[in-house]
């Protein structure tokens, strides 16, 4: 029996002013700085020969304008946002600076940044990184069954595709 093969091209979406002034963002938002576009246009540019048969994105309009940029050279094929495509939410961490947690919450921030299986957000509200990445992996189950066979961009955040290589698809990281 000859096994279907998917291919998703996950994408971490462009950098943002967040990003750059040091700010925790999840399910907020901010927009790409000129550097973020330039990236974009770089994967556009690298993956405009790709027959993409689907194009998918989560809410963040970060992912959204990062998608947009990319999916140029494919204009006919719409793009859907799937809310399971989110960052993870840092609850009443959104919007503060990396520097400043590191320094109330020493444990919890090292967990994020450097074991965020072992990530446990009792002070700032937000999710789990289990949870987050079992809504992720749900997501793109979903889309690699709907789409087999198919190439699909996926334009979503960076902080789960490390963990997501687990997956049976193959994935191929930008």
């Amino acid at each position: 029996m000859s096994m279907i093969r998917t291919t998703l091209y996950l994408v971490r979406h462009g950098k943002t002013e967040w990003n750059t002034m040091g700010l925790m963002q999840g399910w907020g938002d901010s927009p790409l700085t000129e550097e973020g576009i330039r990236g974009a246009q770089a994967i556009r540019d690298a993956l405009k020969t790709i027959p993409f048969a689907a194009a998918y994105t989560s809410s963040s309009q970060r992912a959204i304008d990062t998608a947009r940029i990319i999916m140029e050279y494919h204009k006919n094929m719409p793009l859907e946002t799937d809310e399971d495509l989110r960052e993870i939410y840092f609850g009443k961490w959104e919007g503060l600076k990396y520097r400043q947690l590191a320094i109330e919450f020493p444990e919890e921030h090292r967990n994020l940044m450097l074991h965020a299986d072992k990530y446990i957000p009792e002070n700032s509200g937000g999710e789990t990184y289990p949870a987050m990445l079992t809504r992720m992996e749900r997501a793109l189950k979903r889309i690699a069954t709907k789409h087999k066979g198919s190439f699909v961009l996926i334009v979503s955040h960076g902080l789960h595709f490390s963990k997501l290589a687990l997956l049976q698809n193959t994935i191929i990281c930008f």
